[in-house]
């Protein structure tokens, strides 16, 4: 090979070196650091963190965070003025991000500086529908009581969910349903709709009308009163009475008669004609066994008292409303398919 062309073959390859060189991107002492994903709602605002770091050896001035997003995505601020990062040293900066549809949103952020090469991180933003809030009538417990042949007997709805509602009273919890269970006049589930612009409702075709602000329920001819289920791990104090008869009044009868009385401690007193004052979170335990224990609220409406002599009882509770419509267990308890009323009721 000729001295010439070894020339010109080096003179070539320098070429390339220097123009590879020349296109390689600049390294930039900025660094960002952004979460890597962030799940969101539509219309739901989330808070994210983004940090900015130097990382070369000499401080940078004047830094400045840009969030840079897609259309469909808000971002509060959309530029942060840093200012100096000293070597080594970060700062965090909150951002608000809010998105307005689920069409792939892109969200980037940048950092920049005086004669300093750009740095960005993208977070992968991941978005869904905002939930459906329940219906006003989902929930709802609603109970009227009958009297016949010298007995009065209760009958009721629980609202399951925006399908379907219980009919009947709820016995050891609220119930689920997934398909109609009651057949004729028997307890059980059923289909239901309500329209909530007029408050007419219809429970598998008989008519009827519930109106939230009133706490009007109508099925049919009948009207009922709302009952509030109370919440997991609920104590209060408070005392009611249940009263009823059986047989032919007045030609003959007899009358069951039970006391309930409730603390705030845990404790409980249930049987027939107990008397005394016990006080707020005051103890039963002078009473015998067999009528009083320790009671606990938990989910779907259930309380569970445990006798002092060991047996149990498992009942769905729910406390009356007031005439103003509010809930005042003292003005009334349902335990199932008894109803103790309580000192601020007027029976």
């Amino acid at each position: 090979m000729s001295r010439l062309r070894v020339v010109l073959v080096f003179t070539s390859l320098a070429c390339l070196v220097f123009a590879a060189s020349a296109a390689a991107k600049p390294r930039s002492d900025l660094r960002v650091q952004a979460p890597k994903a962030s799940n969101l709602t539509v219309g739901k605002t989330v808070k994210l963190k983004v940090a900015v770091s130097d990382r070369g050896r000499a401080a940078i001035p004047a830094v400045v965070l840009l969030a840079k997003a897609s259309k469909g995505v808000t971002v509060q601020p959309a530029k942060v003025k840093v200012g100096k990062l000293a070597p080594g040293k970060r700062k965090v900066e909150v951002f608000a991000v809010t998105v307005t549809s689920t069409a792939k949103p892109k969200l980037t952020f940048v950092a920049k500086a005086p004669g300093e090469p750009k740095a960005s991180d993208r977070v992968a933003l991941k978005v869904g529908e905002e939930a459906k809030a329940a219906s006003a009538i989902v929930g709802r417990y609603f109970w009227r009581s009958e009297y016949i042949v010298g007995s009065t007997y209760l009958h009721g709805f629980y609202v399951v969910d925006e399908h379907w509602i219980y009919r009947g009273i709820p016995a050891g919890g609220l119930p689920t349903c997934t398909a109609q269970t009651a057949q004729g006049e028997a307890d059980g589930c059923l289909p239901y709709t309500w329209d909530e612009a007029s408050g007419v409702l219809n429970v598998a075709g008989t008519l009827g009308e519930f109106k939230p602000d009133t706490h009007t329920f109508k099925v049919g001819e009948d009207f009922y009163s709302e009952a509030i289920p109370v919440p997991a791990g609920t104590k209060f104090d408070v005392t009611g009475s249940y009263i009823n008869s059986f047989g032919i009044c007045p030609l003959s009868c007899s009358f069951t008669t039970i006391e309930l009385s409730m603390s705030s401690n845990g404790e409980f007193a249930r049987a027939a004609g107990i008397a005394g004052f016990f006080g707020e979170g005051g103890s039963y335990g002078a009473l015998p066994p067999e009528d009083h224990g320790t009671y606990a609220i938990d989910a779907r409406g259930r309380i569970v008292f445990t006798y002092a002599d060991g047996h149990i009882v498992t009942n769905t509770i729910a406390a009356m409303t007031d005439k103003a419509g509010n809930p005042d267990p003292n003005y009334g308890i349902l335990l199932d398919d008894l109803d103790f009323f309580g000192p601020h009721s007027d029976v």
